[in-house]
């Protein structure tokens, strides 16, 4: 038997409050995030493996579409087309600049000799002023009587006349309109994408070849040089180059009939073409690029 003793009697506020225990307590220590296990807590804020593994599935899908659908192999073959078609414009603007100086006896020198075709690919053989026929880069060949010039590269975008356009613009009243020769984006003879420049006279044809389709088929709908629908030209004289001159052309043909085995010559010249081999697809043609149709065949 227990006897409350003088302290019991005398001092009972002295004596400690006891805490309360049930369900709130436990409730309130259950959620304390000293009692989650530091693991659990962890595993709650990181990704999975296969939430991470689907978020760069979804990426490698939006890239995959993005470079579809913008093609930037493409937009830069346009954006060199647009650089040339600026090139273009640059030289014909300096050109006739130079024919109205010329006129008044306010400017020297030609436009260059008519039976040489200039261009912008310089001869890596060369120095200084020299200048050969280029014999070296495998150009296509001329009529007869016609050559090549190509100058050297410390020499290629000069333009007092010894640059690869041997017209001397820094001889002009107000000075060179331009501080340097523009050349192709590309300028290699091996894909066939540089300059050139025929005089005759005071007349003069610049040209350059497209790489982007958007201007292959706008210049296929609306040829700058008739019969010569992948060719860029600017100047006053579309029969100016042995290149492009529909006078020495032996044929043309746009093949698009669409079907037979005639390939009808379009250049006035009666060169048409008969088609031979084996059929694909039970046809000789196929869809063009350009135009509606380009020839299909098997070599045979």
């Amino acid at each position: 038997m227990h006897f409350p003793t003088v302290t019991d009697l005398l001092l009972p506020s002295c004596r400690a409050p006891r805490k309360p225990r049930g369900k709130l307590q436990r409730s309130i220590l259950s959620s304390s995030p000293e009692r989650i296990p530091r693991q659990a807590r962890d595993d709650r804020k990181a990704f999975t493996l296969i939430e991470l593994l689907v978020v760069i599935a979804i990426i490698a899908i939006l890239a995959v579409v993005v470079v579809l659908t913008l093609n930037p192999a493409e937009m830069m073959r346009e954006a060199r087309d647009s650089n040339r078609l600026s090139d273009l414009a640059t030289l014909q603007s300096a050109i006739n600049l130079y024919n109205t100086d010329a006129a008044v006896g306010a400017a020297s020198g030609t436009l260059g000799n008519p039976n040489i075709v200039y261009v912008s690919l310089p001869d890596q053989t060369l120095t200084g002023s020299a200048t050969s026929t280029c014999s070296s880069l495998n150009l296509p060949s001329l009529p007869t009587g016609y050559t090549y010039q190509c100058v050297s590269p410390a020499a290629s975008r000069s333009t007092n006349g010894q640059g690869w356009l041997p017209v001397n613009l820094s001889s002009l009243s107000a000075g060179s309109p331009i501080s340097s020769l523009p050349v192709d984006p590309t300028n290699q003879s091996s894909t066939g994408l540089y300059y050139t420049f025929s005089p005759q006279g005071s007349s003069y044809l610049v040209t350059a070849i497209p790489e982007g389709q958007k201007q292959k088929t706008a210049l296929a709908a609306n040829p700058e040089i008739p019969n010569y629908p992948d060719v860029m030209a600017a100047g006053t004289s579309l029969t100016a180059s042995p290149l492009w001159n529909p006078q020495g052309l032996v044929g043309y043909w746009p093949l698009n009939e669409g079907s037979g085995t005639i390939a009808y010559d379009q250049s006035g010249n009666g060169n048409n073409g008969t088609w031979s081999g084996n059929l694909i697809n039970g046809s000789h043609y196929a869809g063009g690029k350009v135009g509606t149709y380009s020839g299909n065949f098997d070599g045979g």
